[in-house]
């Protein structure tokens, strides 16, 4: 049966009324040891890789591509990191200006569609900056942002998480009834009613 809803989805994407797309880093640093109820971040998080975050922000861009287009679909970008890209960059840039400046870009070809919620996942002390800021410029580009500090703690994880879960669903409920309300009118004769009234 999922074959069958795959291949129906990707023959016409318009029906996929929401889209997640999960980024964990994936760097040495998230081997360290201070998850609370877990050997290291890594067994948390799973990690496979490196922490290239403009690697995976490319990859997220080609991603939802699939999503342009579509605007009763909602779409979650979750960025789990402890806030160590492995990047390297240009001498004069920062990382949250180059970070910061590849959500907004995404944030402006979604807008209201797209939710960016980047998890800190690290003890107490680590620098968040990068996350932080990405966040920041989401919400300056027109989507939801959020920055959540998961304290490396599994609990307060799930908790991150279910938040941003949650803010999908509320933006899928949001797209969904905007979207009954083009195809039914209703909307656009309640505009008309209210400007006829003085």
């Amino acid at each position: 049966m999922h074959a069958k809803w795959a291949a129906t989805l990707k023959a016409t994407p318009s029906m996929c009324t929401s889209h997640t797309v999960l980024v964990v880093d994936q760097s040495g640093s998230m081997r360290t040891s201070d998850v609370t109820d877990y050997r290291h971040r890594r067994t948390e998080a799973k990690p496979r890789s490196h922490g290239n975050y403009q690697q995976a922000l490319d990859l997220c861009d080609e991603i939802l591509a699939v999503d342009e287009g579509n605007g009763a679909c909602a779409i979650l970008l979750l960025f789990l990191s402890d806030g160590k890209p492995s990047d390297q960059i240009p001498f004069l840039n920062s990382h949250e200006e180059i970070f910061g400046s590849q959500v907004r870009q995404l944030s402006e070809k979604f807008k209201n569609q797209l939710t960016v919620g980047t998890i800190g996942f690290a003890g107490e002390g680590t620098d968040f900056k990068v996350l932080e800021h990405m966040a920041k410029q989401a919400s300056a580009g027109g989507s939801v942002g959020l920055f959540q500090k998961s304290q490396a703690s599994s609990v307060a994880l799930s908790s991150a998480v279910s938040l941003l879960g949650s803010k999908l669903s509320q933006t899928q409920t949001r797209l969904t009834a905007l979207a009954n309300t083009r195809l039914t009118g209703r909307g656009t004769l309640r505009v008309l009613e209210t400007e006829g009234i003085k």
